[in-house]
């Protein structure tokens, strides 16, 4: 009953236009990460520029703070100092579903959802099946999926019933279909083999 909650998934006052963001332009400004309000910042005092169209990637050894970066872009964590500021837009000023939705994500850790492909792709119905197929191609698991049921082929929980290569591609799929301007990999590679 104590626990802050989240920032609202919609602010009425600032609602984002329908393409945002548009450039894809990334500016941390002395941002700074906390786990606890006690605890010493993870994140300290970092500033740089990603600019829209630009390939980066973020390297350092385990628990040097590339995933709490991915979380503070996220607001999965709250930033105890600085700012992050995308296409103009400063983050903690807008609804955290506009933010999250439109930001593209392939995890380290493949989540799939139980249900069918086509569920697990677009979850809101979103596109057609001509642009899921198109996507799916792309990930070469348009013929791995046409074997089985199509798009109704039906995902185990968790997508036990697919391998850990195919649950990465899915991922994938996920994001590509969405268009994002921002794409963000967390080591999304790991389980794909280099055929694919």
């Amino acid at each position: 009953m104590n626990t802050v909650s989240e920032a609202p998934d919609i602010v009425e006052d600032n609602q984002l236009p329908a393409d945002w963001p548009s450039a894809g332009k990334v500016v941390l400004e002395y941002l700074e990460v906390k786990y606890t309000h006690d605890a010493s910042a993870v994140l300290k005092g970092i500033s740089c520029t990603f600019h829209g169209g630009e390939k980066i990637g973020i390297v350092g050894r385990t628990g040097s703070g590339k995933a709490t970066l991915i979380n503070a872009i996220f607001i999965l964590v709250e930033h105890s100092g600085g700012k992050i500021i995308i296409d103009g837009q400063n983050i903690t000023t807008m609804g955290l579903m506009d933010l999250r939705s439109r930001i593209g994500l392939v995890p380290q850790d493949r989540i799939l959802f139980h249900g069918s492909i086509r569920y697990n792709l677009d979850p809101q119905g979103n596109f057609l099946n001509e642009q899921i197929w198109k996507v799916l191609g792309k990930c070469q698991l348009d013929e791995v999926i046409e074997e089985k049921q199509g798009l109704d082929s039906l995902v185990g929980e968790g997508g036990s019933n697919w391998s850990m290569g195919q649950r990465q591609l899915l991922c994938l799929g996920r994001v590509l279909l969405r268009r994002s301007c921002i794409v963000i990999l967390d080591e999304a590679t790991a389980s794909i083999d280099n055929a694919n």
